[in-house]
């Protein structure tokens, strides 16, 4: 057996020890693997919680080359092949990755070396004490996930490789388990980093339209209704003839409408992959992860045995309906939201608080019902960091506007206004750095944002994800500004 190693980092954990993660093939597969996983090849073979499987040999797609370094030894560098990466049409990038290779002979020395220095460790009271509960801060693996989807964005990279390594980090995420906390909140989103154009438009430019356009399609007999509703035609069922149709419309809308890459990879795994991973959340809004789905091969087996839709199956129905509230806020989920984090965020303190809410319960319509969750709850920390002001209210504003209809969501702190000159928060807002910088990822492509205020004394309203047409700040009515005022604009249809 031949092993290679093609990309390794050193990260300090909380402890300050060096924790060491590989990226290696085994066998032309690929796998992401930490030092204390490891004791030796038996180990790296065996422990499938241990690493990922991305199942696409570098071979296919890298020339691999051997050189010797300046102290004789050696190392394997990677150019992609012309064949393999046709989309780029002669442009592409042709970027070397430095490599070693260990051999049957050494039985993959390096990691036998590195668990016997950690079994010493242990055995002299240092920090790594029982090997299988060493925790590698979320600080580090949060800078290494973040590598991951970098590493997918290389023009190079071809699109299954590229949604494959995409998984590969959603599912590393995952292993971290408070998504919120450890995740959302310090990874920025993978739809600024992933470029997939083949697959989804993912160069979002917040088109809320698109989304709205795209989910109206579950209600379309002729679209994707039937993966969230019973069938309701004459004929039987025949799952794996809908599963082929299905697809192809979705492959066709995903290609014509700028959706966000989360959405896509939401709706892809439920219905379109034989294995899948995704993650919704359970009645108290805790990450729930989900290994089964309309392509899994047990729905198409009992579909095809029993002829029915597999709504018709209870277990079944649970994943849809899993699936469903991932999706879609339905009455009255945003108020049990709102409720839920005003809880969380302030605790006791709300008591000092004069807060107030408004059809919260009739709010219906579609978008990343986790995300939407995040950005509101980050909203209230900023409310109850900027606590000059204890009085605030949010409230669901209903409206029509040509073919869609409008649901706002809008959060007012009253009397609170920034500090700070307009030039310098049109800078920091436009980033990704702080909590405003939070908020817009987990809004990006789902809705408009915008924030009306007093700036320096004047009446202003920042449009942070808009339309194209709309300017990226402009004056209004004085006597419209009761404090900082978010405004949430979802388009349904």
């Amino acid at each position: 057996m031949e092993c290679k190693i093609y990309d390794k980092k050193q990260i300090s954990d909380k402890n300050n020890e060096i924790i060491t993660y590989y990226v290696v093939s085994i066998k032309d597969e690929f796998y992401l693997i930490c030092d204390f996983d490891f004791k030796g090849e038996a180990d790296l073979l065996k422990a499938k919680k241990s690493y990922i499987t991305v199942k696409e040999p570098i071979e296919q797609h890298y020339l691999v080359q051997k050189a010797k370094t300046n102290t004789g030894g050696e190392f394997y560098t990677l150019k992609p092949k012309a064949d393999s990466f046709q989309e780029n049409k002669g442009k592409r990038e042709t970027s070397e990755v430095t490599t070693k290779t260990i051999t049957d002979d050494e039985k993959i020395k390096p990691f036998t070396k590195i668990a016997q220095e950690d079994k010493h460790k242990s055995k002299s009271g240092n920090q790594y004490k029982n090997q299988k509960n060493a925790q590698v801060d979320s600080n580090a693996k949060i800078s290494f996930i973040s590598e991951i989807i970098k590493l997918s964005n290389r023009k190079h990279i071809n699109e299954k490789s590229r949604a494959k390594l995409f998984n590969l980090a959603v599912k590393e995420i995952e292993k971290m388990g408070n998504i919120e906390t450890d995740i959302l909140d310090r990874v920025a989103k993978p739809e600024k980093l992933i470029n997939n154009n083949k697959t989804v438009n993912s160069n979002i430019k917040s088109n809320p339209k698109d989304v709205a356009d795209f989910m109206s399609l579950f209600n379309n007999r002729d679209g994707l209704k039937y993966l969230t509703h019973d069938f309701d035609e004459d004929s039987g069922f025949e799952i794996e003839s809908f599963l082929q149709e299905a697809e192809s419309v979705f492959k066709r809308k995903t290609k014509e409408l700028k959706i966000p890459t989360s959405l896509y990879e939401i709706v892809n795994q439920f219905a379109f992959e034989p294995a899948p991973s995704w993650t919704s959340y359970d009645n108290s809004f805790r990450p729930k992860k989900i290994n089964i789905g309309w392509s899994n091969e047990e729905w198409i087996n009992w579909s095809k045995t029993n002829q029915l839709h597999p709504i018709s199956n209870q277990k079944f129905e649970n994943t849809i309906n899993d699936f469903r509230k991932l999706i879609r806020i339905e009455r009255p989920l945003l108020k049990k939201i709102v409720g839920d984090l005003t809880d969380k965020v302030f605790g006791s303190t709300i008591q000092e608080y004069e807060h107030k809410a408004y059809d919260l319960e009739k709010a219906d319509f579609y978008t990343h019902v986790t995300f939407l969750r995040s950005a509101l709850k980050t909203i209230f920390e900023l409310i109850k960091k900027y606590n000059e002001s204890k009085k605030f209210k949010i409230e669901l504003k209903r409206e029509p506007e040509g073919d869609y209809f409008l649901r706002k969501i809008l959060i007012t702190h009253y009397n609170s206004y920034p500090s700070k000159e307009l030039d310098l928060l049109l800078n920091e807002w436009n980033s990704d750095k702080g909590s405003i910088g939070k908020i817009r990822n987990y809004l990006n492509g789902y809705c408009y944002w915008s924030i009306e205020t007093k700036i320096e004394n004047k009446p202003i309203k920042i449009n942070i994800l808009k339309d194209e047409k709309n300017p990226s700040y402009q004056a209004i009515a004085d006597s419209s500004i009761e404090g900082f005022k978010h405004i949430l604009t979802f388009y349904y249809r």
